[in-house]
């Protein structure tokens, strides 16, 4: 997914430039919250990362990894250059668009975005303990989410 993320602050944010770091909407959040002063709830876990040190060319932290939900389930995770997606439904079929294809499910895969950004050719068997390792994070995330749903601490 690329969508872009545009910011205007004459002060802070250099006019033209381009930033290629991964950002995420939960990013607004802890970014609004620093902005404003205000100490993020220690109660409850935060997802996401501010933004301020990166207005005018500032680090930014490592992020990593970067978990991405679709109607409220976890299903791939990123860590550096790789992203793992469990399995999904895929269009099987022609035409999908209109309800005639069939739906399956396909997976699990893992993408390297550094040489693949459109996430089209699965790369888990040159780089086994990567998918390894990373399905294993995605489930052991599913099951901190399923034993504490709301994230409080």
């Amino acid at each position: 997914m690329r969508v872009p993320f545009l910011g205007r602050w004459p002060e802070r944010i250099s006019p033209g430039g381009v930033d290629e770091d991964l950002v995420v909407a939960i990013d607004l959040f802890p970014t609004v919250l620093e902005l404003l002063g205000v100490p993020a709830p220690t109660d409850r876990v935060i997802d996401g990362t501010s933004l301020v040190p990166r207005f005018g060319g500032g680090e930014s932290p490592p992020r990593d990894p970067v978990w991405f939900h679709q109607v409220g389930n976890l299903r791939a995770v990123r860590l550096g250059r790789f992203k793992y997606h469990a399995s999904h439904r895929v269009p099987f079929g022609n035409p999908p668009d209109f309800g005639l294809g069939v739906w399956t499910k396909k997976g699990p895969w893992l993408f390297d975005l550094g040489l693949d950004p459109d996430e089209s050719y699965d790369v888990s068997e040159r780089h086994p303990e990567t998918f390894k390792q990373m399905g294993e994070m995605l489930e052991a995330r599913r099951q901190e989410l399923a034993d504490n749903p709301r994230g409080w601490r």
